[in-house]
């Protein structure tokens, strides 16, 4: 690793043309990726754009989250193409666009999900979609691109509202 990916990694910055730009550690830590040994990188401007962004809405919705499920925590954010195939994401994933993130540590996702629902009006940008996953169990919620450049709607395909044999997909 070079010492400007050893920044992000450690202090939460990326070394963007000599200037430091704040994107959560958090946003890009990946248990796989550190496994595997690759490198969890943003790769281009737009993404890490999207990141800064993404951050506020991980902290709105865990702190919505954590008055009815205490154990709430952030799994998943940002994946690029090579630790998205190796968790056997989708081609088509959020997560490497900056725009997905993953809650663990609700026993039932489904009742997770359907708090999120309940309580959209708590939030300043509500998301997208929020699924509730069950192998491995944990809430996913993705966001339409605030830069207007990604178009969701030709990238996923969801089945709102109907149960399948591991997510259910609440329309928000």
């Amino acid at each position: 690793m070079n010492a400007k990916w050893l920044a992000a990694i450690g202090g939460g910055f990326i070394l963007i043309g000599g200037s430091a730009v704040a994107v959560s550690g958090r946003l890009l830590s990946s248990s796989s990726a550190s496994r595997l040994g690759i490198e969890n990188k943003p790769d281009s401007q737009k993404v890490i754009d999207r990141l800064i962004w993404l951050d506020l809405r991980v902290t709105e919705v865990l702190s919505l989250l954590l008055k009815n499920f205490p154990a709430a925590h952030l799994t998943s954010a940002y994946r690029n193409s090579e630790v998205n195939a190796a968790v056997g994401g989708s081609p088509t994933s959020l997560h490497k666009e900056g725009l997905a993130f993953d809650v663990g540590g609700i026993a039932d996702p489904f009742l997770g999900a359907k708090f999120l629902r309940d309580n959209l009006n708590e939030l300043k940008v509500k998301p997208r979609t929020v699924i509730a996953e069950t192998s491995p169990i944990h809430v996913h919620l993705d966001y339409f691109d605030p830069l207007g450049i990604i178009k969701t709607d030709t990238l996923t395909s969801k089945f709102l509202g109907e149960y399948t044999t591991n997510k259910f997909t609440v329309l928000v």
